[in-house]
């Protein structure tokens, strides 16, 4: 099992392309790095295929978002939101899933 390693405050998202599992759990410092897909704590999986994959998760007090980009030739795609699970008992929003996502909610 490989132990994640902790992205460092300043980073930007698009120099890493080594396979590996990433980390930053500190809102202050995720602030700080570039390229993330929100502005939250997260994990970041790198993938290597035929080019690169990046999976970023992040865990808020409302539930799990998941994106995914790719790095084409030299450049980076959008992030892709892939899945929302939301936590408690509140509904998700009429506009949840508008635009193609998978939203899950998971009751307690």
């Amino acid at each position: 099992m490989n132990t994640p390693t902790l992205i460092p405050r300043n980073s930007n998202l698009n120099n890493y392309k080594t396979a590996g599992f990433f980390y930053n759990n500190s809102s202050s410092d995720v602030a700080t790095i570039t390229n993330v897909a929100t502005q939250q704590p997260f994990s970041l999986l790198v993938e290597q295929n035929v080019g690169i994959k990046q999976t970023f998760s992040a865990n808020t007090t409302g539930g799990i978002q998941v994106w995914v980009r790719n790095l084409v030739g030299n450049v980076w795609t959008p992030w892709y939101q892939q899945t929302f699970t939301l936590y408690g008992e509140s509904d998700p929003t009429e506009t949840l899933g508008v635009d193609g996502n998978l939203y899950v909610k998971i009751n307690n």
